[in-house]
């Protein structure tokens, strides 16, 4: 995909403020050189707009934001598309409101809440097309924390590497009787390939009810 020079611009102001923090104040991510940051936080982000139907959502909530991975590479690319990220590290939210602030985003919220506990939310249960999470937990674990954020038509997609699969296999009796279905893409591979760069988008929407996106 081709992006914008303003995007680019974003990008490089979002890298740059990441390594910076990086180093001056908090760990934020173990990912500290600029190709790998290109790579290994932006480029996978960006398999969510590739593979992922974003621009048939209606808002999206990202749980475990983190750093900002994958909801504000959202935003970047769909400035339009409501977005909140949802972490429990207020040192981590902390650096996504300066990204926030440097980048001039609008209409992204943030919110300091474990996932799990759903407590302090109760304007955004419920209310997503979109609840993504990248590397947050296993499926097992995950999928009840993202379950309530999810709108009726809405849908879960969980960035995940090579182990997919053994995660689905794991989660498959918690969905069942949950009534939920989960399907993985086919794997692809980000730039300059390794077995940490195999990558599937895992897809849980509630079974018997036609999805919204």
């Amino acid at each position: 995909m081709e992006l914008l020079s303003d995007q680019l611009d974003a990008f490089d102001a979002f890298a740059a403020l990441l390594l910076r923090w990086n180093a001056d104040r908090t760990n934020l991510t173990r990912i500290v050189a600029p190709r790998e940051v290109a790579v290994l936080h932006f480029l996978d982000s960006l398999s969510l707009i590739k593979f992922g139907d974003i621009d048939r959502c209606a808002n999206v909530v990202d749980i475990g934001t983190g750093a900002g991975f994958p909801g504000i590479v959202l935003k970047i690319m769909r400035p339009t598309l409501p977005v909140v990220l949802i972490d429990s590290t207020n040192k981590k939210l902390n650096f996504c409101r300066a990204v926030i602030t440097e980048l001039g985003l609008t209409n992204i919220e943030v919110l300091h809440v474990r996932a799990e506990a759903k407590h302090g939310t109760p304007n955004v249960l419920g209310n997503f097309d979109l609840v993504t999470a990248r590397a947050v937990a296993a499926l097992d674990k995950l999928v009840p924390w993202c379950l309530p954020y999810l709108s009726p038509a809405g849908k879960i997609v969980a960035m995940k590497g090579s182990a997919a699969g053994d995660e689905i296999r794991a989660a498959e009796p918690l969905s069942r009787k949950l009534g939920l279905v989960i399907r993985k893409s086919p794997a692809f591979q980000l730039p300059e390939a390794t077995e940490l760069t195999t990558r599937h988008l895992v897809t849980i929407k509630r079974a018997g009810i036609k999805s919204s996106v």
